[in-house]
């Protein structure tokens, strides 16, 4: 029966929403409080956010009051109202009964939802507030606000910038190393050309050396020979091949020594080439040293400059925050609704409700129903603990949170507003770390 109507689906949203509702409420106090220390140099402002934090601890407490009325609610239902339901579905057998014990419980839930609904409304005045407080703080110094924004989409681009510029510093190490390697296999390359092309010059040189007189005296003319010099037809006659065709090969090492020249003076170009672009890589790192040097410091700068600013980026946050307990509220209103909706269904005269609790009265199905409402039962209680645990917690941690009200910013020394904000931003950082779960998990 209860099964049917998801109770403990939409109390276990119910139980969600407490949860998520008491984190934003405490980071609603860390932000008002970072809101009032950095508004320091503006005083007016800085007091309309110190009444603002008045009026969010003030509906904090009352929030609180919400969560005991919910505990007690919570136990009626559990120590009487399930009881009356399980023994009128159990022992009497009696749909009427558990109708009437349904009428309760209806009117229970929609007494929840106007708590709720209140509740809601009075976080919603105090979004206003804030809201109010921003358009204050802007009208009070446009100038710092809008620097502010400037100094944030900086801060985000220099990131930005910092990131692409370590990925492209990488690649150009890369670079370097991989044209140093090649580098020295071009020289390698070249020195090897060298050697090839001053072994050819010097055995041309060689094989025109040690001619006399009688190289001319004892060989045939030239017109004898058609014109062919002495030593290429020494070469010719004494070659296997056609003599025709080592007459046209006679200028064949002459070719060689060109050809070698010409490989060596390719290899000195792709050594100038290859030595080009590394000084080019090197030139191009250098420039990212000095642009990384500059946005170090531009970080730094802006990161001064944000201590300094009269902003209203944390009373953003607050609303933020304040936003986040509106939803919550909601999905609580939603819980109530559903169930007197859902209760509503069964209570009154309509053909599937009768055909349903008709079944109570036979027996076969007693103990599915006792199931359902054991289900429903522990549903109730988990979310009766929550909102006791609620209590308790708060009860301890609302002074604490709200403290900064007790101690005037005009008391505080700029160190220990700096202080202050160090120690809030890692106290925000933890709530979120204890919150939401991590990639790993």
């Amino acid at each position: 029966m209860f099964q049917e109507m998801h109770v403990q689906t939409r109390e276990l949203l119910q139980t969600i929403a407490t949860l998520e509702m008491y984190r934003d409420q405490r980071e609603v106090a860390n932000y008002m409080e970072l809101a009032y220390l950095r508004l320091a140099d503006h005083p007016d402002q800085a007091r309309d956010v110190r009444m603002t934090a008045h009026s969010a601890r003030t509906q904090h407490i009352m929030t609180a009051g919400l969560m005991k009325k919910f505990t007690v609610t919570t136990a009626h239902i559990v120590n009487t109202l399930i009881p009356m339901t399980l023994d009128a579905v159990t022992e009497l057998q009696s749909g009427e009964v558990v109708k009437e014990i349904f009428g309760q419980i209806i009117e229970i839930a929609e007494e929840m939802k106007i708590e709720t609904e209140s509740t809601q409304k009075r976080y919603l005045e105090i979004q206003a507030q804030i809201q109010e407080n921003m358009a204050s703080v802007s009208k009070r110094n446009k100038y710092v606000v809008d620097q502010q924004k400037k100094l944030g989409f900086q801060m985000e681009r220099e990131q930005q910038l910092a990131r692409a510029a370590e990925l492209a510093q990488e690649e150009l190490n890369e670079e370097k190393k991989r044209m140093e390697e090649e580098l020295k296999l071009l020289q390698s390359k070249r020195e090897q050309c060298w050697e090839n092309t001053e072994k050819a010059r010097i055995e041309s040189k060689d094989s025109s050396s040690g001619r006399t007189f009688l190289d001319t005296a004892l060989s045939p003319g030239p017109a004898l020979s058609g014109g062919v010099k002495q030593g290429v037809a020494l070469s010719l006659v004494s070659a296997t091949v056609n003599f025709f065709t080592g007459l046209f090969n006679s200028d064949k090492r002459s070719n060689n020594f060109s050809k070698l020249m010409d490989a060596y003076k390719e290899s000195q170009s792709a050594v100038d080439r290859t030595s080009d672009k590394r000084l080019d890589v090197i030139m191009r790192m250098q420039t990212q040293r000095k642009e990384a040097l500059e946005r170090l410091a531009t970080l730094k700068r802006l990161g001064n400059e944000t201590v300094n600013l009269g902003n209203v980026e944390s009373l953003r946050e607050a609303h933020a925050q304040l936003g986040n307990v509106d939803r919550q509220f909601t999905r609580i209103i939603e819980f109530w609704s559903g169930m007197s909706a859902a209760l509503k269904i069964l209570r009154d005269d309509t053909t599937a409700s009768k055909s349903y609790l008709l079944q109570i009265e036979n027996p076969k199905h007693a103990d599915r129903f006792k199931k359902s409402i054991e289900r429903a039962e522990n549903g109730w209680k988990f979310f009766g603990r929550i909102c006791s645990d609620y209590v308790q917690e708060n009860d301890t941690e609302i002074y604490s949170l709200y403290n900064f009200l007790s101690t005037p910013i005009d008391n505080m020394g700029t160190r220990a507003r700096a202080n202050r904000q160090h120690e809030l931003l890692l106290k925000i950082e933890d709530d979120i770390n204890n919150t939401y779960p991590k990639e790993d998990d």
